[in-house]
């Protein structure tokens, strides 16, 4: 029986108790008033009635006895009557208050049970019998230590047992694992208190035992879902951070090296494109089980999302440490997969930050790290890059352009400038190209290899392409008033083809500025042509159908495969001007022009040069019979203006260069 009942009962008894004892109270004053007038007026009485008759006044001594007997026998009666009554009243009640204390017990949510200070179980619910898989009343007698799930648990309990004996804390909940009958592990959370006799000695404990192991399970789930990464069950972002954070502490500490590897899989949008999506998971676990058996059981894999992964190394001593283990890592990614029987050949980027040479903070270390990954891609990828302070000046730089270039278009900070392209025949201008300059007011001539890359980069390529083919048109109009036949041609990045309108923007343009039939040429390189995607097929038919000319550039410097020039109609070859630079001293580069000179007439293009600096390379381009050229010895980019000028001679004279 709780200690709580206890005290109901003891308040109940005493009620009860005073309740009785005036009623007894009562009736014995009673008798006391009865008595005192009986004693009193009796005897005075009898002589008053009897006289002098001695044998009448015996009986009536005698009747005067049992009548005195009587009313105290009623008396008596009446007093034990009230205490029995008393008595059964305060049975009843007890047996009803305890029943419902029992039944409010046992109906209780949690577990309720009382132990000795010794952990002998005293009185334990109908609740915590259900929780343990014991039938009832089967726990009074067993010690609470026979419950605990592990020996630390169990040192832990004994241990607050005999702090609380030999202090007595203020009660602090706590939570414990415990073993049911059935083996179940399960959370529990204790809240208790003592238990005291009269004078205010510990006897035991009371305590409530809730089950709070789904609780638990439901918070591991969520603290799971916001720390691991749901695909691979890597930490993901916040982990990883976390890890990098404690990582240096512990390494101020020790003068020991931190690095970070920023790992990124090359390509690995084709995988999703040509597999699916479902294949590229089951290829992101696989990336993730083989990366975990590249490095030590202290170091940490982890996944930021997408196809990025990090890797973080401790305790290490040297640089060479740690290329070592992204070398391991490299050949372990590119180790053929097999995702659903087929054989998937991959390979990554890596950027590496090292602490404290290269960061002093985990975010920071993580930034440079990605920044190194970045100059890892561009530098040809399948390989790894140490972070150099040269990169942080770059990004700056990067930065500063990005935030500038948002409102170069508003500013009118950009504009176009014009090289002219020259027919080797007869020194004709034929056309020009147009290309895209920015003075920035803030950052001064910003180069076109910046911008141009990071306008691709934030999208923004897709506005400033309109602006250019607007401009680039309304001068060209200009440039056909006094030559019908003049010739544009304009660079198409690669990101202006995810732009779904721009056939018809630049068909719009050509009936705006009424520009002659085939004198529009955009120039794509093979990068573009390489992903043979439905958009860069589309769009080129759609081009040719408007009527604009297509011609490949930079010819030479990539795949430079021939099947590019019979799938799509290009009408004109640009030969890379790295080839033109060396032609006149390296007899392969020489052959090689050759060659391309003879396979692009062999198809019906047209061929053109770029790069063309001196006057020995222009003999030899006439010699080997190409159709233009372009480059300083005719003319640099100039502006509008300067072209209408020389449009007006009917040859460009090479001794004015």
């Amino acid at each position: 029986m709780s200690a709580t009942l206890k005290r109901l009962l003891k308040d109940k008894y005493t009620k009860v108790g005073v309740s009785a004892f005036v009623g007894a109270m009562r009736i014995a004053l009673l008798y006391g008033v009865f008595a005192t007038i009986w004693i009193i007026y009796s005897d005075r009485f009898l002589v008053m009635v009897a006289g002098d008759d001695v044998a009448m006044l015996a009986t009536m001594q005698t009747w005067k006895g049992l009548l005195f007997v009587s009313i105290t026998i009623l008396l008596v009666f009446c007093l034990v009557n009230q205490l029995l009554n008393a008595k059964n009243r305060l049975i009843s009640q007890l047996r009803d208050k305890q029943q419902r204390l029992d039944l409010t017990l046992n109906a209780a949510p949690s577990g309720i049970q009382e132990c000795s200070v010794t952990g002998v179980i005293s009185y334990a619910n109908e609740t915590y019998h259900q929780l343990l898989s014991y039938p009832p009343n089967s726990l009074v007698g067993r010690e609470v230590w026979d419950f605990i799930a592990d020996q630390d648990g169990l040192h832990a309990l004994r241990a607050k047992f005999k702090l609380a004996i030999a202090e007595q804390p203020i009660p602090c909940p706590f939570e414990a694992k415990i073993r049911n009958q059935r083996g179940e592990r399960l959370t529990v959370y204790l809240t208790w208190d003592y238990m005291r006799d009269q004078q205010g000695a510990v006897t035991g404990f009371i305590c409530v035992v809730s089950d709070v192991t789904e609780r638990k399970q439901q918070e591991e789930k969520i603290l799971e879902l916001a720390l691991y990464d749901s695909l691979t069950k890597l930490p993901n972002r916040f982990l990883s951070l976390d890890r990098i954070n404690q990582l240096v502490l512990e390494t101020g500490r020790r003068d020991q090296v931190i690095a970070v590897l920023f790992l990124d899989l090359d390509n690995f949008k084709k995988v999703n494109d040509s597999f699916g999506h479902e294949a590229g998971d089951k290829l992101l676990v696989e990336v993730a089980n083989r990366l975990q058996h590249c490095i030590r059981e202290a170091d940490t894999v982890g996944r930021l999302g997408g196809d990025e992964f990090i890797i973080l190394l401790s305790g290490l001593r040297k640089t060479t440490d740690v290329t070592h283990v992204v070398e391991t890592v490299l050949n372990a990614i590119r180790e053929p997969f097999l995702v659903e029987g087929c054989e998937i050949q991959l390979s990554a980027s890596i950027g590496i930050a090292l602490y404290p040479d290269d960061a002093g903070s985990a975010s920071e270390l993580i930034r440079n790290a990605d920044m190194a990954m970045f100059h890892a891609k561009q530098a040809g990828k399948n390989k790894f890059v140490y972070f150099t302070t040269e990169m942080n000046e770059q990004a700056a730089r990067r930065m500063q352009i990005e935030q500038h270039l948002q409102s170069a278009l508003e500013k009118n900070e950009l504009h176009l400038q014009f090289q002219p392209q020259v027919d080797l025949t007869n020194n004709r201008i034929i056309g020009a190209e147009a290309l895209l300059r920015w003075q920035s007011r803030s950052l001064g001539y910003v180069l076109p290899d910046e911008f141009i890359q990071v306008a691709e980069q934030t999208g923004l390529i897709i506005e400033i392409g309109r602006y250019v083919i607007d401009n680039a048109l309304m001068h060209a109009a200009k440039f056909q008033q006094i030559d019908p036949e003049f010739r544009l041609a304009l660079n198409l990045s690669p990101s202006q083809f995810r732009d779904r309108g721009l056939t018809s923007y630049i068909n719009s343009c050509i009936k705006r500025y009424q520009l002659a039939p085939g004198t529009l040429e955009f120039e794509i390189t093979e990068g573009v042509l390489l992903s043979a995607s439905t958009e860069v097929i589309c769009l080129l038919e759609e081009l040719s159908q408007i009527g604009v000319r297509i011609a490949m550039d930079d010819f030479g410097t990539g795949y430079s495969s021939l099947s590019y020039l019979r799938s799509y109609q290009f009408s004109a070859l640009k030969i890379d001007r790295s080839f033109i630079a060396d032609m006149t001293w390296d007899k392969a580069d020489l052959e090689l022009v050759n060659a391309i000179v003879a396979m692009a007439h062999s198809l019906g293009l047209q061929v053109v040069a770029e790069g063309v600096e001196t006057r020995s390379q222009l003999r030899k381009l006439r010699q080997l019979g190409c159709d233009a050229a372009q480059g300083f010895l005719f003319s640099k980019a100039i502006n509008a203006e300067k072209l209408v000028t020389l449009l007006s001679e009917s040859e460009l004279s090479l001794t004015d260069i």
